[in-house]
């Protein structure tokens, strides 16, 4: 194929009851500059027979077969066969318009990463065709990874739905550890904003996400442990970052959070170092009532404080 202009990357791990409507939906997309990446995740149901019936019977289709190794590290090798000079991701069992590719791409000149809405949907049926809209922001990258630590993206922090040039991606992009199981969709983009100069948001539905029932089934129950892990991967590009003054009080107030996320953990007492280090260091920077009430909860006992914290936070969202 020539002039390839995106590579979409669909990770694949036993979705074989809506993986051939989403294949379909990619492949009908009005832009048709594109190639179509399939990496199989050691999959051990139909998928494969999927995936091969379709690289036979249409050239823009590779496929890759790899021993199970988690979604990342699948989303990993397909950028590095990818020939596009945009790289978008897709889940398995997902749709995208069939003008998805067209709307990001008119707002893809003299930006990095173009990032468009996602809708969640029940089935095929409630897949609209989109009407475009012209309306869209720029930000730069400093003040979208401000808007990704303080929770105020205006999108999903998933990197379905949205392109990014492939320069962002260097080999420390997707090396985070298979036991992050919350949260590497997170990571990812706040690395890839790193690179970035330029973001553009736009208005437009790129992206339906299917909510069935296996897609809310996920249930994790952190640990402080775990959430130092989780912000050690997070923040290690950042403290050497020219601009990281502009990004400390976000760093924080993510931080808190991910404090009162482990609040069930009883590990986590008010006389604890770690806690004691984040109590100083909050005392540097402006934060918001969240956070604040976040830390006053640590007198309470574990059960209670991670309770308060869950509908504290549940209410602050819908107030915003």
């Amino acid at each position: 194929m020539k002039n390839i202009t995106v590579s979409i990357i669909i990770p694949v791990y036993n979705a074989q009851i809506f993986l051939d409507s989403t294949i379909k939906s990619v492949l009908a997309q009005t832009v048709t500059a594109f190639e179509l990446i399939l990496v199989n995740d050691g999959s051990s149901d139909g998928s494969d027979e999927i995936c091969q019936g379709w690289q036979k019977k249409d050239q823009r289709v590779k496929y890759i077969y790899q021993t199970n190794a988690g979604v990342t590290v699948a989303r990993a090798k397909g950028v590095s066969l990818a020939l596009g000079e945009w790289i978008m991701f897709c889940d398995a069992d997902d749709i995208l318009p069939n003008n998805a590719l067209e709307l990001l791409l008119k707002h893809s000149e003299n930006h990095d990463i173009v990032v468009g809405k996602i809708k969640t949907v029940a089935s095929e049926k409630d897949c609209k065709l989109v009407t475009e809209n012209h309306e869209a922001t720029t930000v730069s990258n400093i003040v979208f990874m401000q808007q990704l630590l303080d929770n105020s993206v205006p999108l999903l922090p998933s990197p379905c739905a949205r392109l990014y040039k492939k320069c962002l991606f260097s080999g420390k992009t997707f090396d985070i550890p298979r036991s992050i199981v919350r949260g590497e969709d997170f990571i990812m983009n706040f690395h890839y904003a790193i690179n970035a100069k330029s973001i553009c948001y736009t208005n437009n539905i790129v992206y339906y996400y299917r909510q069935h029932i296996a897609s809310t089934m996920h249930t994790f129950k952190s640990s402080w442990e775990y959430e130092k892990l989780f912000l050690s991967i997070l923040l290690s590009p950042v403290y050497q970052y020219k601009e990281y003054n502009d990004l400390k009080p976000y760093i924080i107030q993510c931080v808190i959070r991910s404090l009162g996320n482990a609040y069930h953990d009883p590990i986590l007492k008010r006389n604890s170092e770690d806690f004691m280090n984040i109590c100083v260091e909050a005392k540097t920077v402006s934060l918001g009532l969240l956070e604040k009430i976040t830390l006053a909860l640590i007198n309470f006992p574990p059960k209670l404080r991670y309770f308060l914290y869950r509908v504290i936070r549940r209410i602050l969202s819908y107030l915003r």
